[in-house]
């Protein structure tokens, strides 16, 4: 293969990969599962106290497929709405360690193997809810964090005897799964089991939500806030942009010495739930009083530093622009919380007040996540208008809770900021077509003149004349060899069947044969016996040799020799490299500043850059075909090229129109299309070059249009001349025009053909095609493996809570060691 196309593909490959570690990047969870373990069986039993403390018990029964010291038990330490504390951690029969949630059971000096049972016991505390209506338990029964598939399991919940069941609803799979695909639940009075119906898959769980009557739960106790938010005023403003200009002041009461308040501004860049994307940039913290550098501040989130504050208070204001994807503004709303979960200190917020200014405001809403979560009112009286929205929080925000700001826009309320990209991308484009015009236009090489040849001109091998003619060596091109040699009687052919045959020794090839034929000649015979060898004998053996004398040949025409001009051969090399490559490039760096859809537009522009240079390959592999196809695949050819680089296009078009504007995409297809389909024509044919395909042209076109007078006048001088030419007609792709030409005319097998299958009049000159197809196949065939390298080319009941997998207390997760 040419080097240009070598060096293509090894780039599309390249970028292939990267497009494919990508997408694994992009979807891979935080550990691989885990297949030398599973869990037989899991038996979970929550007693749940009226102080609303769960005393849990995990019967667990593991089977171990591969030697392990034991499991890990890992329980999630806080979650996303309530505070809890676990306490009382105990593995009954086992040697065990326990810190912050993690059991770690097992002995270090001994390796278990098959079925091996454990118990594990440990109490969760948790805080009364901040709801007067109803009482709620939420917890992750399975969590979504076990490394390896959970084949049964049960959870029995055992409320109070006072304790009145409402409503319950199970969800289970990944972790935001709102469905419930692998268990069902039932209820007994004040007992709730819930079963798997299915195995359950590593790295997915089972959450229930309980919703009791107002009162289940009398004596759990009421959390204690460390830092109080007396006062909160929010203050933002959208400019036309979409972005949100925010200043929060706060001024906070903190009840301890020490500790981290945290203002959580964690970016939303996965469009969840139809929500819109946002991200948080240039956050900025001023303290007040005698705090001047009480503050920390990174990339999304402040951190307020508590202690030494006089008489406990202490004021600062954070502010911070919200960039928004306005692409997303349709029927999704835009959900910014005001989040302080984060905090190593427990935070009430007693007093809010938000205000927004804004334009074409469609609707908007405040809550606080709990009040959300299980359709209660809102926690925030509101006033909304087009151009204004207000919110006033109407009872204290409990810990562990956040408040959630909702605002609707339509489609079009903002317009795109223009961005450098916008005319860069383009800019590129035109400066690239610009360079390939140029290029095209000032080419000078000698015009080619054919001349009706009626042998091979200038005693070409069929080889040589297939790299001249489309300035590349297949293997077909090399193994006519084979045939050559024959017709000048270094070698005869038999055929044992159709596919099968035996090459047999006569002669050594004289000194009119290069070197590189000499020295694969010498090949065929290094697996023969008695001067025969087989195709079985030389499958998967021949092939390095077909690659060197291919390299042979290609390093017989340089060093002045070659056909087409080596600076410009080189020059189109790079160029076909730049066209797919530098708009990806530029559009990758956009993608990586802007941060909307990240994933999906690098995984689209790397696509792009792929079908860019897979569209280059067609077209350059047509343009050096061009003396040697029919019009058909020359249209073939064009048309794979088009829908390729159309398809690249539409995808950027459709995914990466918040990088850039449509209008820029569409110019820089214009260019990248236009570009492409003059690339091939950058090359130049040296004047030795042009009077050699001059001249291997000419000889073609006699096999194709030679009349029939011609050809008797021929094959009575040399009654050979069929199976002399054949060779080169199979390099020229014109055996098949070759073969009707001659199938009247030629009755008898060649000279070098002996035994085996036998001729007919009409089936001879088909039968030879087949042959030299059956040899070039046998011969080209790669070996599997060679000194450990590969040659070659490279259910349950329930209210609509909106409740999720792994949204509740507990659950965690677990592994073996």
């Amino acid at each position: 293969m040419k080097r240009r196309h070598s060096r293509i593909i090894k780039i599309a490959s390249v970028l292939a990969f990267i497009m494919l570690a990508t997408a694994v990047f992009a979807i891979t969870v935080s550990a691989s599962e885990d297949d030398g373990y599973y869990y037989e069986s899991m038996d979970i039993t929550m007693e749940v106290n009226p102080d609303k403390s769960v005393d849990v018990t995990e019967k667990l029964v593991v089977y171990y497929e591969e030697e392990r010291h034991g499991i890990i038990r890992r329980i999630s330490t806080d979650s996303l709405l309530e505070e809890y504390e676990i306490t009382n951690p105990h593995v009954s029969g086992d040697p065990y360690t326990y810190s912050n949630g993690e059991f770690k059971i097992g002995d270090p000096d001994r390796l278990v193997r098959g079925r091996h049972s454990y118990t594990i016991s440990y109490t969760i505390e948790l805080y009364a809810d901040a709801s007067e209506d109803f009482d709620f338990f939420y917890p992750n029964l399975i969590g979504n964090e076990f490394d390896t598939e959970i084949r049964s399991a049960s959870a029995t919940i055992i409320f109070p005897e006072d304790a009145e069941i409402v409503d319950f609803n199970v969800t289970s799979g990944k972790y935001g799964s709102t469905g419930n695909e692998y268990a069902k639940a039932s209820q007994n009075e004040n007992t709730i089991t819930v079963d798997l119906v299915y195995v359950l898959p590593a790295y997915n769980g089972v959450s229930i939500e309980v919703r009791l009557r107002d009162g289940a739960f009398p004596d759990a106790p009421v959390i204690t806030p460390d830092v109080t938010i007396d006062s909160l005023d929010v203050s933002a403003k959208t400019n036309e942009f979409g972005e949100m200009l925010v200043t929060e002041k706060y001024s906070i009461t903190a009840d301890v010495a020490s500790g981290s308040f945290v203002r959580s501004l964690e970016n939303n860049l996965s469009s969840d739930n139809n929500d819109v994307q946002w991200y948080v940039k240039d956050i900025e913290v001023s303290c007040g009083g005698d705090r001047p550098n009480a503050a920390d501040v990174y990339e999304n989130h402040a951190i307020i530093n508590i202690g030494a504050a006089q008489k406990g208070l202490l004021d600062f204001t954070i502010s911070y622009k919200v960039v928004t994807n306005i692409k997303d503004f349709d029927d999704s709303g835009f959900s910014f919380p005001l989040d302080f979960s984060n905090s190593s200190v427990k935070v009430l917020l007693k007093n809010a007040s938000v205000t927004i200014d804004t334009d074409k405001l469609s609707s908007a809403s405040m809550n606080s996540a709990f009040n959300q979560k299980f359709d209660l009112a809102p926690a925030f009286d509101s006033n909304v208008s087009t151009k204004k929205a207000s919110f006033t929080l109407n009872n204290p925000l409990g810990v562990g809770d956040k408040a959630v700001l909702t605002l609707n826009y339509p489609p079009d309320a903002f317009t795109r900021a223009g961005t450098i990209f916008d005319w860069l991308v383009p800019l590129c484009s035109v400066v690239i077509l610009a360079v390939v015009i140029i290029l095209r236009v000032t080419k000078r090489e000698k015009q080619l003149v054919p001349a009706i040849e009626y042998y091979p001109p200038d005693g070409l091998s069929p080889a040589e004349m297939g790299y001249i003619i489309d300035s590349e060596i297949s293997n077909e091109d090399i193994t006519s060899l084979i045939f050559y040699w024959a017709s000048h009687g270094h070698l005869q052919i038999s055929f044992t069947s159709k596919t099968n045959f035996v090459l047999h020794y006569v002669s050594p090839l004289d000194s009119k044969h290069p070197d590189y034929e000499r020295t694969m000649f010498d090949a065929l015979w290094r697996h023969s016996t008695n001067g025969a060898v087989s195709n079985l004998q030389l499958s998967e053996k021949f092939f390095p040799t077909i690659i060197r004398t291919s390299n042979a040949i290609k390093r017989a025409y340089k060093n002045g020799s070659d056909i087409y001009d080596t600076k410009r051969r080189t020059l189109s090399s790079f160029i076909y490299l730049i066209i797919p490559a530098l708009p990806a490039v530029l559009l990758g760096i956009a993608a990586a500043i802007f941060r909307f859809g990240f994933g999906l537009s690098i995984a689209a522009v790397i696509i792009y850059a792929v079908l860019a240079g897979l569209t280059q390959i067609l077209l350059d592999r047509r343009w050096t075909l061009r003396h040697k196809q029919t019009r058909s695949k020359s249209t073939l050819y064009y048309l794979g090229a088009m829908g390729t680089l159309l398809a690249g296009i539409a995808l950027l078009v459709i995914l990466c129109s918040n990088l850039v504007p449509v209008w820029s995409l569409l110019c820089s297809a214009v260019c990248i299309l236009i570009s492409s389909l003059l690339t091939p024509g950058i090359t130049k044919l040296t004047d030795h070059g042009a009077d050699l395909l001059s001249k291997c042209i000419g000889f073609k076109q006699f096999l194709e249009t030679a009349e029939r007078e011609r050809l008797e006048m021929l094959l009575e001088q040399d009654p050979n001349y069929y199976y002399d030419i054949l060779p080169y007609a199979q390099v020229l792709g014109v055996s098949d025009i070759w073969e009707d030409k001659f199938k009247d005319l030629v009755t008898t097998p060649p000279t070098w053909y002996v035994g085996g299958v036998s001729f007919g009049d009409i089936y001879i000159t088909h039968m030879m095609l087949n042959s030299m197809r059956s040899v070039s196949r046998s011969l080209a065939t790669l070996p599997t493996q060679s000194n450990d390298h590969s040659f070659g080319g490279g259910f349950g009941g329930g209210f609509g809570g909106g409740g999720f997998s792994g949204g509740g207390f507990g659950g965690g997760g677990g592994s073996s060691w």
